[in-house]
């Protein structure tokens, strides 16, 4: 919101957006989360920050701000669940293989096409 108004995306410090996005998040919308403490479930998000986007790495908050995108997203976690790990979403191609073949029955369509 603060770009908006005033045309620059550095018009918040990197570290409160984040603040913002986690414990101020997680307090408004009354999940207990926010903090990690033993014995609260983990929703971590592990990014890769050796890609291209993400240097020069001066600063760790304003590169994660400012410049990750999904494709920086390497291991997802909520509730302590695994979601995605080392990019890769368990059970994604057993979906998209079922999705071609309705595809198929539907439309008469070949895979790829």
């Amino acid at each position: 919101m603060q770009k908006v108004d005033t045309i620059d995306a550095t018009s918040m410090p990197a570290g409160e957006i984040l603040n913002i996005a986690s414990t101020v998040g997680a307090e408004y919308f009354a999940t207990g989360g926010g903090t990690i403490e033993v014995g609260k479930e983990a929703d971590i998000m592990l990014l890769d920050i050796s890609s291209p986007q993400m240097t020069p790495l001066w600063n760790l908050s304003s590169s994660l701000v400012y410049s990750s995108g999904s494709g920086n997203v390497k291991t997802l976690l909520s509730a302590g669940r695994i979601l995605m790990e080392n990019s890769v979403v368990p059970g994604y191609e057993e979906v998209r293989n079922k999705a071609l073949a309705c595809q198929r029955r539907l439309f008469g369509t070949k895979q790829g096409n």
